[in-house]
């Protein structure tokens, strides 16, 4: 009787920062060997995965928006899921510090989820708004050439629960991390790889957006990133706790940032969560591709 052959899937976002590093050969020779490989482009921004039945294995290479997404497709077989990391900032392999790493817990907002951030406010329009040919040109330098115009004081009207605490104001940031770093700023020195905790940030907004309540906007936001946090913390200005879940009221519609996408709220409440997905993701180095390249060539 002949045997089935496996099929693989490999997702290659051709809009990621670094897709100029990809080498195509080397994925399909790492992960594609003893199976029928099928090769799918996401060549416009939005563009979705699809459907992956009858794939024993998907691998996406791409940026932390292509995780995103990845994350966010209906896995119903439970089919093995690979990342290679070929973005521009590439957070959530550089949150965890190995070369090789496995992750099996997200957060989850409404019905999204997200690998290691959720922010609405002050300057997170930078995550979805840069365009990608000036993020394969720039780098990470993109993201900073575009700081100052995206010096705004936002004014989000939320009540957040939390710990069965209520925070109910008018803020510049709210953010939810999972994740030691958000923009290159190592900030969240609280955080564990896979722990059940995730960790909300909160700035008060000062009001509205004149340049003096820009000035007042500064401290707060420098004292979060530039500074961060090594324990909980909280004064009038910013609150940084850890949590498993809470639940957000937001009174008007607000744009968040969800791993550099672009993702839209309605007025309404929120309930954010952590939740398991079964299976995990295991991301690899671009370093550790060409050793298992290498490796597979020698043998």
């Amino acid at each position: 009787m002949k045997r089935e052959i496996k099929k693989c899937l490999i997702w290659i976002n051709k809009l990621a920062g670094s897709y100029n590093k990809l080498d195509e050969k080397k994925i399909v020779a790492v992960f594609g060997k003893g199976y029928d490989v099928h090769i799918k482009y996401l060549q416009k921004k939005g563009e979705l995965l699809g459907d992956i039945t009858g794939f024993s294995r998907v691998v996406g290479c791409g940026g932390d928006g292509t995780l995103s997404t990845l994350l966010n497709t209906p896995n119903t077989e439970d089919c093995e899921l690979v990342f290679c990391p070929f973005g521009t900032m590439n957070e959530k392999f550089k949150g965890a510090k190995k070369s090789v790493f496995c992750f099996d817990k997200l957060g989850i907002a409404g019905e999204k989820a997200f690998s290691y951030v959720l922010a609405a406010g002050s300057f997170t329009p930078l995550g979805y708004q840069v365009k990608s040919k000036i993020k394969k040109r720039l780098k990470a330098i993109a993201y900073l050439s575009q700081v100052l115009k995206e010096y705004k004081v936002a004014c989000i009207e939320a009540e957040i629960v939390l710990d069965d605490i209520d925070y109910a104001d008018k803020y510049s940031l709210i953010m939810v991390i999972d994740s030691p770093r958000c923009f290159g700023f190592k900030f969240n020195r609280l955080f564990v790889p896979n722990s059940p905790d995730m960790h909300l940030l909160l700035i008060r907004s000062p009001g509205e957006d004149t340049l003096k309540n820009r000035f007042k906007m500064f401290w707060p936001f420098f004292r979060a990133f530039f500074i961060g946090f090594n324990k909980e913390f909280e004064n009038e200005d910013i609150l940084f706790k850890p949590f498993t879940k809470m639940d957000i009221k937001l009174n008007n519609t607000e744009i968040f940032c969800q791993d550099g996408e672009r993702i839209e709220f309605k007025e309404g409440t929120y309930n954010i969560k952590r939740t398991k997905l079964n299976p995990g993701v295991t991301i690899y180095s671009r370093g550790t591709i060409r050793k298992l390249h290498r490796l597979k060539a020698f043998i």
